[in-house]
């Protein structure tokens, strides 16, 4: 068996399978630096988390937001509380899509303080797989723009299996 197929005691005696990667991100709680505020609403780094992709709704005139969005600025970031340790496989990231999708080159991803991969192009969406060989178990996922910039995403997905206590990773 693979090591994500062993079977993991937990503290209630209960026993789970920890096989199912699935989506760790969804509704979790997050932050930013800054929130950049046009007109009547604000874009907040709940927006990043709350699953929806089907639209990118932006006016000045409207309370509507789909997008988080920070404000411009060096060392600008947006993050996850995973609640918990997790191992990633996959962080994905889907750009706003109102225009400005350079805005992201550049910015580093972060599983905790291990960079996963860094924005090299301007697209609208990116796809940072952690190769299996390379176990990465983090409890927060970061967003970090250093060049004087905005972040802006519609969603971050990230991807694992968990949660772990800290003396139960497996490599």
């Amino acid at each position: 068996k693979q090591w994500y197929q062993r079977r993991v005691a937990i503290t209630t005696g209960q026993e789970l399978m920890m096989t199912e990667v699935r989506l760790i991100s969804l509704h979790k709680m997050s932050d930013q630096t800054s929130v950049d505020v046009h007109g009547k609403g604000g874009h907040g780094s709940a927006l990043a988390v709350d699953g929806q992709l089907v639209s990118n709704l932006w006016s000045p005139n409207s309370h509507v937001r789909s997008f988080a969005h920070t404000s411009n600025g060096h060392n600008q970031k947006i993050w996850i509380n995973l609640g918990a340790l997790f191992r990633i496989f996959r962080i994905t990231i889907w750009n706003a899509r109102h225009g400005y999708l350079q805005r992201l080159i550049g910015v580093k991803i972060y599983a905790d303080d291990k960079v996963i991969g860094v924005v090299a192009g301007a697209e609208n969406i990116y796809d940072f797989k952690v190769a299996d060989n390379y176990p990465t178990y983090a409890k927060t996922v970061t967003l970090h723009q250093e060049r004087n910039d905005f972040v802006h995403v519609s969603e971050i997905q990230v991807w694992g299996i968990g949660p772990f206590s800290e003396d139960d990773k497996f490599a």
